[in-house]
């Protein structure tokens, strides 16, 4: 009986440490959730946001638990780069809604994350691949990845010390938790004042919410005082 209880405990413990790691890592997770679930269209449907986000926090995941373990290890200010992936997507954004101020009326088509027709020609090289990953979602996964700096900062930590049952019982909590930060996010774009917010200002302000975020992930990761500090000094 001591045994089953000590083991229930390890199990709670595992649980409750899994949530608070995911919650405190991807709480900004939830604007960016809210503002892809505002660009849907007949395109960018619900699936690829939430696989991209499924596949994004695989990403993260795998990664912390190989450099928890030694075998690969980047320094935070090489992993902040990662912050030019959503600067790329919102500066992309800008630019074509300066090329298509002739035709507002498609701005719910300028104003996505969708490949346009370059973008289309250039993934053909690609194409098997995207017969099983749909690039809508790559791009949802890489602007999750691109948000992940943090978590890789706590996740390899905690990793590291954490049993091989622990870690998997802390990828379970993960796995729902994902599907519960998807919910939000898309509930909090179905919100009445939220949607009419973002259907009247999202064109001005989402291209400056990636921007901003990917800024961040620079500044926070310490790549731009690197990189300055070694150009400079």
């Amino acid at each position: 009986m001591i045994m089953r209880a000590g083991g229930l405990m390890s199990v709670l413990g595992a649980v409750v440490s899994g949530t608070i790691a995911f919650a405190s890592t991807n709480l900004d997770d939830i604007f960016v959730l809210m503002t892809l679930f505002s660009q849907r269209n007949s395109k960018f449907r619900n699936h690829h946001i939430v696989a991209g986000q499924y596949l994004g926090i695989a990403i993260l995941t795998t990664f912390s638990i190989i450099a928890a373990y030694g075998i690969l290890l980047l320094p935070k200010v090489w992993i902040g780069l990662l912050g030019l992936i959503p600067m790329y997507f919102g500066i992309k954004m800008l630019v074509e809604q300066l090329r298509n101020t002739s035709t507002a009326s498609d701005e719910a088509e300028v104003q996505d994350i969708q490949f346009n027709e370059h973008d289309k020609n250039k993934t053909k090289r690609f194409s098997f691949l995207y017969r099983f990953i749909s690039p809508y979602t790559v791009k949802v996964a890489s602007i999750t990845v691109a948000n992940g700096g943090d978590n890789i900062g706590i996740y390899v930590p905690f990793f590291a010390t954490s049993s091989l049952t622990r870690i998997l019982i802390i990828i379970i909590v993960f796995v729902i938790l994902i599907g519960v930060w998807c919910y939000a996010g898309y509930k909090l774009a179905e919100n009445p004042l939220v949607s009419i917010v973002l259907e009247r200002y999202g064109h001005i302000f989402i291209p400056f919410v990636f921007i901003g975020l990917g800024v961040h992930i620079i500044y926070s990761s310490g790549t731009l005082s690197y990189f300055f500090g070694n150009l400079f000094l």
